[in-house]
């Protein structure tokens, strides 16, 4: 964790763009099987895993922006 720390200014937007870029892929094909009336393969799991990964990210990005927090949360854990 603390080396890919040190590239956060690199791997936090790829994470976006790649997060950004699922979702695009996921509601583009949902789309195209809409019009064909053909049936979406594995469209629950991809949602889901969609979703875990921006719930990720999003943790990410608070602690990005808020990194008391990290401290905060990590003395809590310590003390309970």
């Amino acid at each position: 964790m603390a080396t890919t720390m040190q590239y956060r200014v690199v791997l936090l937007p790829l994470g976006l763009l790649a997060v950004g870029t699922g979702y695009y892929l996921y509601f583009r094909e949902k789309r195209r099987c809409a019009a064909l009336a053909c049936r979406m393969a594995g469209a629950r799991i991809n949602i889901t895993l969609l979703v875990v990964a921006s719930l990720i990210l999003a943790i990410e990005v608070v602690f990005a922006l808020f990194p008391q927090t990290v401290w905060s949360l990590m003395s809590l854990m310590v003390e309970g």
